[in-house]
């Protein structure tokens, strides 16, 4: 008869865990009446919160329990790139920060987007 073997704690044995999947893309980035220019914003997304970094700081972390929805296919004046490449707006609860956030991509459009959104689990429209 095979025996079985206990299961081992997995800090006794080091084990690290694996990476979140994520994907990163440069781009702009709209808050309130601000926008950023010239490429400078990384978006990076992960199951977990989205994050948005453009220059002078400006940093805005979404919990993903927090973001409602995202629509792709939106663009702005300010993002004129966005009528290529399409933009992506995200609506969430946050206080203290603008309730709508554009996200415009150089590197892939708002349709490649919002599909490794979707596959990430976030409700796009």
């Amino acid at each position: 008869m095979p025996t079985i073997e206990p299961q081992r704690d997995c800090k006794k044995m080091n084990h690290t865990p694996t990476p979140q999947p994520h994907a990163t893309w440069q781009g702009d980035m709209l808050f309130g009446i601000l926008s950023t220019k010239h490429n400078s914003t990384r978006f990076t997304a992960s199951a977990d919160s989205l994050i948005l970094e453009g220059p002078l700081g400006k940093k805005f972390e979404l919990p993903a329990q927090h973001v409602k929805m995202i629509e792709p296919g939106k663009w702005s004046i300010w993002f004129l790139s966005g009528l290529i490449h399409g933009c992506i707006k995200i609506h969430h609860d946050i206080t203290g920060i603008p309730t709508h956030l554009l996200s415009s991509t150089r590197t892939a459009s708002c349709h490649e987007v919002t599909y490794k959104l979707k596959e990430l689990g976030y409700n796009v429209a």
